[in-house]
């Protein structure tokens, strides 16, 4: 998978950080590849990216909300349906669509590591 992806990428000349699944461009109406996927194994090859630990960040819902959007995620859902995909992907193990400290801290690594520098 990893080779296939790695030559994928080359052939299109694709970003890594533009490596996505179905619950990121269709989140509430797709789950895949889902939480199981290996996301952050992937990113350590090369393909897709995975932010590196974070420091805990107190929830900022009007923030969060304008870096999912910034991320890709459609802002015409709801909150909790935006963060429960983005925790699919990026924080497996909570899938509450809650937005909390870790979950915020992960919000903006990732809106960090998707800007242009």
């Amino acid at each position: 998978m990893i080779a296939l992806s790695r030559e994928i990428i080359a052939r299109h000349a694709i970003a890594p950080v533009n490596v996505v699944g179905h619950s990121d461009i269709a989140p509430g109406r797709k789950i895949d590849p889902g939480e199981k996927f290996p996301w952050e194994r992937l990113a350590s090859e090369g393909v897709g990216l995975w932010p590196d630990g974070a420091a805990r960040k107190a929830p900022d819902e009007a923030r969060a909300a304008a870096l999912l959007a910034d991320i890709g995620y459609s802002p015409e859902l709801c909150l909790p349906v935006t963060l429960t995909e983005f925790q699919r992907r990026y924080r497996p193990s909570r899938l509450d669509g809650v937005l909390d400290e870790e979950t915020m801290a992960l919000v903006e690594a990732v809106a960090a590591g998707v800007r242009p520098a």
